[in-house]
């Protein structure tokens, strides 16, 4: 399911682009099987700002500090990005070149590489 990004401006505005609109309107219709009526489409919006600002304060709060949910969503976010950047071809290059050796967020992304069998 894709993602709505949010461009903010500064801490307390909230910003949806036409992309992000956009992207509301495809999740709609890809559950729906129609788009959605005017009134649905401002709701949609509503919701998303809604959700935005509930985010905001919870990692104001520090709700995200010391839950195990939190930090094991978070792991398996980044598990499938490894998956999808080692997807592509210059990663692989840039890990090939550096003899195996990984740095910086190559490291973490090199966990879920699939090594080739030593010879």
């Amino acid at each position: 399911m894709g993602q709505v990004r949010v461009r903010e401006v500064s801490s307390s505005e909230i910003r949806l682009s036409l992309d992000d609109l956009a992207q509301l309107e495809i999740l709609f219709e890809s559950k729906w099987q129609r788009p959605p009526t005017p009134e649905e489409f401002n709701f949609l919006v509503e919701d998303r700002i809604r959700e935005e600002i509930l985010y905001r304060e919870a990692l104001a709060m520090g709700l995200d500090k010391g839950d195990t949910i939190v930090k094991r969503h978070m792991a398996q976010k980044m598990k499938f990005l490894a998956e999808d950047v080692v997807a592509i071809p210059l990663l692989t290059l840039l890990i090939e070149r550096s003899n195996g050796v990984i740095f910086g967020t190559f490291s973490v992304i090199n966990l879920f590489r699939e090594r080739p069998n030593p010879a």
